[in-house]
């Protein structure tokens, strides 16, 4: 195994409004860079009722989900039987790469590949829409082909080349407002748009200012549409979810509900690892830690990397949490620390924890750690924790 640091990609279900916007509003990239999201809305492989073979779909999604790769491969191969070079095909083919190599960054052996896999997928689909521009369900295809590379980029720090992507893909993500009754894959478009835009509004002056000339959302609506896209969207489902799960505890601070969704998530799909770690990570805001630990063997147990580091950091947040072992807890937090990109969320939190530990043992190191935590937390509950224990 190796001992590098894992690029972390950015959460499957990270949203970045200001990127795609960005180029839009003439925002420079040397600016972008200060902006850690890009706006990855509908990553999953849909079709239209009646049109494609939907129990075959399921079937390799389930599959891919379950983490079942070999299985995977093979009803990926029987659905192209069927259908031949349809950019569905084209779409499961990538998203079973994706989620194979996770994470998926231009550094992996298998980007090219996934690179060219999407770009066959946009031409397939605008093929059709150049006969039939209305046609939704290339749109539909064309739209989820730009948003993953747009995502590759943005995970490789590739900003121009996302906000491209982002750009071509805006179009029909507006669309899509009017859609989602006729073709309810595009209710997590819409749901994510009314909620999005508006919790970027209010993060800001600068952000309201600079996202001035778009449509007013509505976060309760977009919610309230992320539910009916569980409910009614066959392919979208599992993102509904992800999302409702993210956003209740992320950004609403609400873990709680939160855990509604990420343990039916973990339910449908108990040998998920990015679902397990959903799960724990909710688990343990919550204290629940006899629940997160029964879990967290799954991680720890992982040959990648990614995993094992939150496998980790997990383990040494309980330690700390609930067993009150410090010394233990600061092994496995150096373990998860030499493994985590030191830029993303969950190493906030690992420094977080840190601050915690130190904070009635040597104050120059709460500090040193708090700090650290606040500089690349992107979430207020970070910043709110280490109020809360203290350090300015």
């Amino acid at each position: 195994m190796s001992d590098k640091k894992i690029s972390h990609p950015i959460n499957i279900i990270e949203l970045i409004f200001p990127i795609i916007f960005g180029n839009l509003i003439n925002l420079t990239i040397r600016h972008l860079k200060f902006i850690r999201f890009i706006w990855v809305i509908v990553i999953s492989v849909s079709a239209h009722a009646g049109q494609l073979p939907e129990a075959d779909i399921k079937k390799c999604l389930d599959l891919i989900y379950s983490m079942k790769f070999d299985s995977a491969r093979m009803a990926v191969d029987q659905y192209h039987e069927k259908v031949g070079d349809h950019p569905s095909w084209y779409l499961l083919q990538a998203y079973l790469l994706r989620w194979r190599e996770m994470p998926l960054t231009d550094a992996s052996a298998h980007c090219e590949d996934y690179m060219k896999i999407l770009d066959s997928a946009i031409q397939s689909a605008e093929q059709v829409t150049k006969k039939s521009p209305d046609d939704l369900q290339a749109l539909y295809f064309t739209m989820a082909a730009r948003l993953m590379k747009a995502e590759l980029h943005a995970n490789s720090n590739s900003f121009a080349r996302a906000v491209l992507e982002g750009k071509a893909a805006l179009s029909i993500i507006k669309k899509g407002f009017d859609l989602y009754e006729q073709y309810p894959e595009f209710y997590i478009s819409t749901a994510l748009y009314n909620y999005y835009i508006e919790h970027y509004r209010d993060q800001s002056f600068v952000y309201s200012s600079l996202l001035w000339p778009f449509p007013d959302g509505d976060q309760q609506l977009g919610m309230k549409l992320l539910k009916s896209g569980y409910e009614k969207g066959i392919f979208t489902s599992v993102e509904c979810l992800l999302y409702l799960s993210h956003i209740n505890f992320k950004l609403e601070s609400n873990p709680q509900k939160a855990l509604e969704y990420s343990k039916q998530l973990f339910e449908r799909y108990p040998s998920n690892l990015k679902f397990t770690e959903i799960l724990i990570e909710n688990y343990l805001a919550c204290h629940q830690y006899k629940a997160a630990s029964d879990l967290n063997s799954a991680l720890l147990n992982s040959s990648n990397n990614y995993f094992l580091a939150r496998g980790y950091l997990f383990k040494g947040m309980m330690l700390q949490e609930y067993y009150h072992n410090s010394t233990k807890a600061l092994q496995y937090l150096d373990k998860a620390e030499s493994l985590l990109d030191p830029k993303e969320h969950l190493m906030s939190v690992l420094y977080l924890e840190k601050a915690r530990i130190y904070h009635l043992k040597d104050d120059i190191k709460a500090q040193m750690f708090g700090k650290k935590a606040k500089k690349i937390a992107r979430y207020d509950y970070v910043h709110d924790s280490v109020d809360q224990i203290g350090v300015d």
